[in-house]
């Protein structure tokens, strides 16, 4: 085990130091103690969070533990929670695990946690990887249905607005704030004590969508790269997750993660070895991993593939069409042109939130170089100004965002989402070579050596690697759906945050593992909310990426329907059908790697690593149950709402249960 997590029914205690015991036994009813700390302080400047490092203990054994605090000559005590530590390196014995991620608090409740609890399964930990907590919350003048259930940002003057009546954690104490109401339920307090958990985070324990430091909410609309708030949440994170530190010694040591050890100089990649059985990496997707390749500001019109860079690459006459003409704007012919473009794109980024002077001066420089005929004549004719057209004929041609399905200025879509796979895959293979693979350096040099050289070295049986983002691909394939422009007619990436965005890294990842024979290789993942399992690699060397659908967030299948339905696509037309109510077939359409998938449900992954086999098991409940009603008070109830579909992976191959 990493450490143990502070038993949550001590609680948080505000202003001051206080004194607290660890006993660790191996029976609940503490007869036999073999731990008794009893100089422990959980600290008023780690938040009253207190976490503990256990040595000395016997591999592969079930341990309990509490915590004791005097007040007034009274002592009380937490409750009782179980922990097991691994197997040593060289028993061979089965692994059992569950994986989670995604766990949403606003309006929302944890009976996906619930069933977990209830069925008791005899597991060695619960891997979380990401989504802890969610950043986000309502500004305080807004009333939830259920205000146990609401979010509230602390001290809402100094939370980022985002509009709408939303804030954003801002400082340390708002994070700690967070981490408090989430750990405050008791569904998820039940299964803390029930189970060690090994934890690695995504993007929400700082920021959606991040990058290192630099956050996405405002789409490119002003600066958003926050190294001081990129601390402030890792501070946070470390007082309250069970994270080792390997500098930390003794047989019941705090951890207190020191700030030189954080951003930017943050090691969260691990390892952890569970017998013969498991190998487990634990790899960290966002600290290092360079901005989206479509920069959320990128100007529609520019052209990024010129036509030199079409011939060098073998594919100009694939794109010998008037739709990807263009010309150099800059040309003293196209002067009347330019000089409409750059107000009609002023006022155009203005809409989109800038204020006059900033305007001007995006569209100073956005209306130059190269640009696609296809984007500027619609903003031209858009505008009345018809007569300034440029003919399409016998001019060069280029690849620009608008062709990648960015049509908006500062907007996500086309940049983090809905991007034309076609003409994106080539972009970013030509960005991968002229980068040198830094355009797509996910997990950084140091790091991705690592897991490279780990996975080839390892005597493991199997080889887990969870990454908090999924590599199964998500790809619509709207092609011949009926009631579309011709713009939309196209095969889509529905999200770029996820490896999608990141195809030739992960490509060489993958063939990494083939051309290396690697056996026994499966990869874990979350973020995208939904459940999927899917295959990778042939022969021996063929394994399988096993995503976790989310504890309780909004699933992907209601994200999409919220799209499809704000693009004015409405229930029974060919586009809604394709994309919500069949969306299982569109996603195995997209990726023939797919085995499984679950895009309108929540739940968790428990998965078995045998001597030859593998048995990975999807506990998922319909998004409705979770946002409705707590079920934890009725056992039957809470039952009834799961469903359990199994599969087993063994020799590279996979197989319903």
């Amino acid at each position: 085990m990493e450490s143990i997590p502070v038993a949550d029914s001590v609680g948080y205690i505000a202003g001051f130091d206080v004194a607290l015991r660890l006993q660790v036994a191996t029976d609940s009813e503490f007869k036999t103690v073999l731990v008794d700390a009893k100089e422990l302080v959980a600290r008023a400047a780690f938040d009253g969070a207190l976490r503990i490092k256990v040595t000395g203990l016997t591999p592969k054994t079930r341990y309990y533990y509490r915590f004791l605090y005097t007040k007034s000559g009274t002592t009380l005590t937490s409750q009782v929670g179980r922990t097991r530590t691994a197997a040593a390196a060289t028993v061979n014995a089965d692994v059992k695990f569950a994986v989670a991620c995604c766990q949403d608090f606003a309006g929302r409740y944890y009976n996906t946690w619930a069933r977990l609890a209830q069925l008791d399964e005899d597991l060695d930990f619960v891997l979380f990887i990401g989504d802890y907590i969610y950043e986000t919350g309502d500004a305080p003048a807004v009333v939830a249905a259920d205000p146990t259930r609401q979010v509230k940002i602390q001290d809402p003057a100094n939370a980022i607005n985002l509009g709408s009546n939303r804030l954003a954690a801002n400082n340390q104490n708002q994070y700690r704030a967070l981490y408090q109401q989430f750990r405050g339920d008791e569904m998820l307090q039940r299964v803390h004590e029930l189970y060690p958990f090994v934890c690695i985070w995504d993007d929400h324990e700082y920021s959606n969508d991040c990058w290192g430091a630099t956050t996405t909410y405002f789409n490119g609309r002003s600066s958003e790269l926050s190294p001081e708030r990129r601390l402030a949440a890792e501070r946070a994170y470390f007082e309250y997750m069970p994270i080792d530190d390997a500098t930390v010694a003794g047989q019941a040591a705090a951890l207190e993660t020191a700030d030189k050890n954080l951003y930017p100089n943050t090691k969260l990649w691990r390892e952890l070895r569970f017998g013969t059985r498991l190998h487990l990496l634990l790899t960290d997707t966002r600290s290092y991993r360079p901005d989206h390749l479509i920069p959320e500001d990128g100007f529609p019109g520019k052209v990024v593939i010129d036509k030199n860079a079409l011939a060098a690459a073998g594919v100009y006459a694939l794109f010998d069409s008037d739709s990807f003409s263009c010309v150099n704007i800059d040309q003293a012919g196209y002067a009347p042109q330019k000089a409409a473009l750059t107000t009609i794109v002023a006022a155009l980024a203005v809409q989109a939130g800038l204020t006059q002077t900033v305007a001007q001066q995006r569209a100073a420089q956005w209306v130059t170089g190269e640009l696609s005929l296809l984007y500027i004549n619609n903003l031209l004719n858009a505008a009345s100004q018809s007569a300034l057209v440029i003919s399409p004929v016998g001019k060069d041609r280029g690849v620009a965002f608008v062709h990648m399905g960015k049509q908006q200025l500062m907007d996500s879509f086309g940049s983090r989402f809905l991007v034309v796979k076609g003409t994106f895959d080539l972009y970013a293979a030509i960005q991968y070579a002229l980068s040198a693979k830094a355009s797509e350096n996910v997990f950084g040099d140091t790091q991705e050596a690592w897991l490279r050289s780990t996975l080839l070295t390892s005597t493991a049986t199997w080889k887990v690697a969870a990454s908090s983002v999924s590599l199964t691909s998500g790809v619509f394939d709207m092609t011949a759906v009926q009631g579309l422009p011709a713009t939309l007619q196209q095969k889509f990436y529905y999200g770029m945050d996820q490896w999608d965005g990141f195809g030739n890294k992960r490509r060489e990842l993958l063939g990494y593992i083939q051309s290396s024979n690697i056996a026994n290789t499966m990869f874990v993942a979350g973020d995208i909310h939904a459940a999927f399992l899917s295959k990778y690699g042939t022969g021996a060397a063929a394994g399988a990426v096993v995503t976790t659908p989310a504890i309780s967030s909004s699933t992907l299948q209601s994200t999409v329907r919220e799209a499809v339905l704000s693009q004015g696509f409405m229930t029974g037309t060919p586009a809604y059908a394709k994309l919500v109510t069949n969306l299982a077939a569109t996603l195995a359409e997209g990726d023939p790697n797919l085995t499984y998938s679950a895009a309108g449900s929540n739940g968790f992954t428990i998965i078995t690593l045998g001597s030859t086999d593998a048995q990975i098991s999807y506990h998922t409940v319909l998004e409705s149950e979770v946002q409705q009603k707590q079920y934890s008070a009725s056992a039957a109830a809470l039952a009834a709402k799961f469903t359990v579909k199994t599969f087993k992976l063994a020799a590279g191959v996979l197989t319903a249960v």
